[in-house]
C-alpha cells in the first residue's frame, strides 16, 4: 500500500495537503472507481515532498463510509481488511486532531468498529 505520510509534524508549510475523505477512502478501497486516480494523486504529492494532513473527522468519516460501502455492496467480510489498510495508511500519530475527545476515545472506537464489523462507526447515530 502507497504511504502518503511524510511526517507526523503539523508545522506550517507551503506544501501542506489536506487529504480528503473521497481520496483517502479510494486509496484504500481497491473497488474504488478512483482507487487509481488516488494512488497516482498520492504519489504526485510524494515526489513532491508534500506533507499531508489527516484531520481527525476526515479519518471518522472514512471509517463511516468504508462501514456502509461494505455493508451496501455485500463485502462486510472485507471491512477488517479495509479498517486495517486505512489505519495503517493513516497512523495515529499523524492525525491532526480537531476534537478534544477523540483522541481519548480513538482506540475503543476503533475496537467497537472492529467488533461490530463497522455496524457501529463514529458517525452512528
Amino acid at each position: 500500500m502507497l504511504s502518503l505520510t511524510l511526517n507526523g509534524s503539523t508545522m506550517a508549510t507551503s506544501k501542506q495537503v489536506v487529504i480528503d475523505t473521497n481520496v483517502l477512502v479510494a486509496l484504500v478501497d481497491a473497488c474504488d472507481t478512483l482507487h487509481t486516480h488516488a494512488q497516482a494523486l498520492g504519489e504526485a504529492l510524494v515526489a513532491r515532498e508534500s506533507l499531508l494532513v489527516y484531520y481527525d473527522v476526515i479519518i471518522n468519516e472514512a471509517i463511516s463510509v468504508l462501514a456502509r460501502r461494505a455493508q451496501e455492496q455485500r463485502r462486510t467480510h472485507q471491512f477488517t481488511d479495509l479498517l486495517d489498510g486505512l489505519l495503517h495508511q493513516v497512523p495515529t500519530e499523524v492525525i491532526v486532531w480537531l476534537s478534544s475527545e477523540t483522541p481519548r476515545l480513538y482506540s475503543q472506537v476503533i475496537d467497537l468498529v472492529r467488533t461490530t464489523s463497522g455496524a457501529f462507526t463514529f458517525m452512528t447515530p
